[in-house]
């Protein structure tokens, strides 16, 4: 984990934002060799953040346990180049889980994932990603989805709203 807000290691993206996919060998169980290599190869391609664990990287078919493992995996493999963003999502109580063990990994922040298979009201959407961005201290960058789309209005009551980039809408990304 480095000291510098996510947010403006972000702004400027030196390089592409590196979505690994999570290796597993053929008897189900992730294999953590191969996925460090994936991890260390986009590093040395110049990628300018790795995105551990999320909607690419296999985050539906993880325990918990392995998420934790995964993203320490990167985080090790970056040795502080780049910031590590993991995933967190399903519902709120699972999500924060998610979110406090990818602290403990040492993550840069979070890539909040909307509830699953939820079509979820402003309000509900509000207090998800609150609730996420309140159970760790990492910065949280909120991904938006077909189904999960905040309104202007939402956004303007979300707690210290900055706008980014990481999904095909507008996120926010909550300190």
């Amino acid at each position: 984990m480095t000291s510098a807000p996510l947010a403006s290691r972000l702004r400027v993206p030196s390089g592409p934002l590196f979505f690994p996919v999570t290796a597993f060998g053929p008897d189900g169980s992730v294999d953590l060799g191969a996925f460090r290599a994936h991890v260390r190869g986009g590093v040395e391609a110049g990628a300018a953040a790795v995105f551990a664990c999320c909607g690419t990287g296999e985050f539906h078919a993880l325990t918990p346990e392995e998420l934790q493992e995964c993203v320490a995996a990167a985080v090790e493999e970056v040795a502080g180049r780049v910031p590590v963003v993991a995933g967190a999502g399903y519902g709120t109580a699972l999500a924060v889980r998610y979110a406090r063990l990818a602290e403990e990994a040492g993550a840069d922040g979070l890539l909040a994932m909307p509830p699953y298979l939820v079509v979820a009201g402003q309000e509900g959407l509000l207090r998800h990603y609150t609730e996420l961005a309140a159970a760790t201290s990492l910065d949280v960058i909120v991904y938006q989805r077909d189904n999960a789309v905040f309104t202007p209005e939402t956004v303007s009551r979300s707690p210290a709203p900055r706008v980014s980039s990481a999904s095909r809408t507008a996120s926010a990304t909550w300190t």
